[in-house]
């Protein structure tokens, strides 16, 4: 029957029609929603805008709390952006990096969080140890965001599959290579990986005490860069004969430290021998 392929085609088209349907209370939300989506990456660029301008440290010098014109001051913003700072700190408001109190006058105070208390530089040892700037500056990343723009491409490229990550596919490398290669970045890298060891180590040191509590005689921490996590061990634990194994180029920017010894090489080919080895594993994205 030539008209049985249309009928069916018209119920199917039917059908796909019904399961779209919604009222328009529905599609406004929809819509809504769908926007918010597109436009999250404003949270990310709004956070790495705040540990670039210190805008919690601003709010911690004065004490906890600081209007828009005590951020500006101190964040050295231009007066024509001062409109464009308020905008920024709503961003941040919104999205809980930070609190705000509207004062009977009508002045905005801004106060740090659980989250922007750990993007706190100025003070004491102990903020700048919590400070984990440096690693949003690992993560709201020119380069490491760029990649994400490949997406498609290396789903649907067959050119994809020489590449073993996204980022080898949009920048020709590896993360490492690129590390390896470019100074800046390597500095952006290594920072970020000190600051994530020193919140870590702590935490550890409290919560597993009796795990570090029999480490024997020696430790030797694999890629560890410039012994930040080892220093907190050789601090804590001053018997502990702390070694510090990284590639050459990684260990020949490491600062002198009187507790720790560095050893250049590649893990995968040797392991200086210790009563203890720490691996410290940071999940990067592709």
């Amino acid at each position: 029957n030539p008209t049985k392929p249309s009928i069916q085609h018209t119920m199917s088209s039917h059908v796909q029609e019904d399961e779209l349907a919604m009222s328009s209370d529905e599609l406004l939300q929809a819509q809504l929603e769908l926007y918010h989506h597109s436009f999250v990456y404003v949270k990310s660029m709004a956070l790495g805008a705040a540990t670039d301008l210190r805008i919690a440290d601003a709010i911690h010098l004065r004490g906890g709390a600081a209007t828009l014109s005590d951020l500006a001051a101190h964040t050295g913003i231009h007066p024509t952006k001062f409109s464009h700072l308020r905008r920024l700190m709503r961003v941040l408001t919104t999205s809980g990096i930070f609190s705000a109190d509207v004062k009977a006058r009508g002045d905005t105070v801004y106060k740090l969080t659980r989250v922007s208390r750990l993007l706190v530089g100025a003070g004491g040892e102990s903020s700048r140890r919590r400070d984990l700037s440096p690693m949003v500056g690992v993560f709201v990343n020119p380069v490491a965001i760029a990649a994400l723009f490949s997406i498609r491409e290396w789903f649907t490229d067959e050119n994809s599959a020489a590449s073993s990550s996204l980022f080898e596919m949009a920048h020709g490398c590896t993360r490492w290579e690129m590390i390896a290669k470019d100074a800046g970045e390597g500095r952006v890298f290594n920072a970020g990986m000190a600051a994530d060891s020193c919140l870590s180590m702590e935490i550890l040191l409290k919560e597993c005490s009796s795990v570090f509590g029999s480490l024997g005689s020696s430790l030797v921490d694999v890629g560890g860069a410039h012994g930040t996590a080892a220093a907190v061990v050789a601090k804590a634990f001053p018997h502990v004969k702390c070694t510090v194994l990284d590639l050459p180029r990684v260990v020949a920017g490491a600062p002198a430290h009187a507790n720790l010894t560095f050893v250049p090489g590649d893990m995968f080919e040797y392991i200086p021998p210790a009563d203890t080895v720490l691996l410290k594993v940071n999940i990067q994205p592709a």
